[in-house]
């Protein structure tokens, strides 16, 4: 079983830049084969910035250690292994990807996003305590457990929210049912991700509840394809969407709701699984969604 670990090991990165040249601080939560946090375990890290593309060459690469909450929670500095070299990185020369490998097992690739170097760069803070003042929040759909009813259709989109306690809890935010409702105005950055396994399309964004329903902050979907164009050796890929982005809270009497949808094929190949029946690896997610806050200003 240990070949299928890429499909359920998870890791949602909140990425802060501290001034280009100097470094990157990578935060993230690691799962284990059985869906819980790798608590109190030390991990090795890979790191490579690929330029251009998601399988481009990679510009640097570094490996790190790191020993994880209870929470599985981890945070480690890229480039700091090698300033000298993580100082050449031309990050002028077009999209760099991040790639991610734990323990040897790769845990995705993401675009590092063009969000203003400046905005991070005095702003990433903890709390007196010591501990990150960052809030997550995270659901999941373990393999056999059908998120929604049957609709008898091939495609349409199903909504999903954040409804269980934190991961990992902050006093400026909390839940008010499966809405998020911000106790502090600020400025806050948003880091999402959302997973489907053998699923069709995915979209996500943080939107404001009530009103008109704005989103305030959109998604992206480029690495996810229809499983109609899955062939039978695919059957375990797993499609993922993220957003990230920054929310300006003036008046905490808002809710907000990170919304994930999904894009359901009822696929005709021999040995392929509709979204929500039961799988036949057992372990697998079939849908996770996770966020990350910080409040930066």
């Amino acid at each position: 079983m240990n070949k299928l670990i890429p499909f359920f090991t998870f890791l949602l990165p909140l990425f802060i830049f501290a001034q280009a040249p100097q470094g990157l601080n990578y935060q993230a939560i690691a799962w284990d084969k059985n869906n819980l946090p790798k608590a109190n375990q030390t991990i090795t890290v890979t790191f490579n910035i690929r330029t251009t593309k998601i399988d481009g060459t990679i510009e640097y690469t570094e490996t790190q250690t790191s020993t994880t909450t209870e929470q599985g929670y981890f945070t480690l500095s890229i480039g700091s292994i090698r300033p000298e070299d993580f100082k050449k990185v031309n990050w002028a020369s077009g999209p760099k990807f991040l790639e991610v490998i734990v323990d040897g097992v790769a845990a995705g690739t993401t675009q590092m996003m063009s969000v203003p170097y400046a905005l991070y760069a005095e702003k990433s803070r903890t709390t007196s305590e010591g501990g990150p003042n960052i809030a997550i929040y995270a659901e999941r759909y373990p393999s056999g457990v059908p998120p929604h009813a049957p609709e008898g259709v091939s495609y349409f989109w199903t909504q999903r929210r954040l409804s269980n306690p934190a991961i990992l809890a902050a006093d400026f935010v909390g839940l008010n049912g499966s809405n998020l409702v911000f106790s502090q105005t600020g400025t806050y950055l948003i880091s999402g991700s959302a997973a489907g396994y053998q699923t069709g399309l995915h979209k996500l964004c943080l939107r404001e509840v009530g009103g008109n329903n704005t989103v305030k902050i959109t998604g992206t979907s480029e690495w996810s394809l229809p499983i109609q164009n899955y062939s039978q050796s695919t059957i375990g890929v797993t499609v993922r969407t993220s957003i990230l982005g920054v929310l300006v809270v003036t008046d905490t009497n808002i809710q907000y709701s990170l919304d994930h949808w999904l894009q359901q094929y009822t696929p005709t190949t021999s040995g392929l699984n509709t979204l929500g029946s039961p799988s036949s690896i057992p372990g697998v997610d079939e849908i996770y969604a996770q966020i990350m806050i910080q409040k930066i200003k």
